[in-house]
């Protein structure tokens, strides 16, 4: 019987490497959506046409969103997901999440002395499931990457 009582923490070279790409790659997506709004913004005031302009945007933002798929993606490949579904899933929250609480200190360090920190840890969990859902588009990518290696 095994001993419940004793844990091990190991850290392996995929988690953190799933934890790093995460959050560079959360913090690189906030940052080219406030650099799309304002590049909408200027297109906007540029021509008269709305719908070319948030076509070309929502283009931009589907090519950061197959990018970001494409890195994990390879990532995905190198991992045994089914051995590892947890620890990677973690590093993977983590890693989303330190980037979201880096995005939320950046962006709103002005108001920050006014707000609670529980509303800031709040606010940056639920970023990274619903605001830009990075978690599930990162997990995809990781999930193909490992069931294209596993069965070819």
């Amino acid at each position: 019987m095994k001993n419940i009582n004793s844990f091990h923490f190991r850290v392996e070279k995929s988690n953190v490497l799933i934890f790093i790409a995460s959050l560079i790659l959360y913090l690189l997506l906030s940052g080219a959506s406030y650099y799309l709004i304002s590049l909408k913004l200027y297109f906007l005031r540029a021509t008269s046409s709305y719908i070319l302009v948030n076509y070309f945007i929502a283009a931009i933002y589907l090519l950061l969103v197959i990018i970001i798929v494409f890195m994990f993606y390879l990532i995905g490949r190198k991992i045994d997901l089914k051995r590892k579904l947890l620890s990677s899933t973690l590093s993977l929250i983590l890693g989303s999440y330190t980037g979201s609480l880096i995005e939320i200190l950046i962006t709103y360090r002005s108001i920050l002395e006014y707000r609670l920190a529980i509303d800031i840890m709040i606010a940056a969990f639920f970023n990274i499931f619903t605001l830009r859902y990075f978690f599930f588009i990162a997990f995809t990518g990781i999930a193909i990457g490992y069931i294209k290696a596993s069965y070819s």
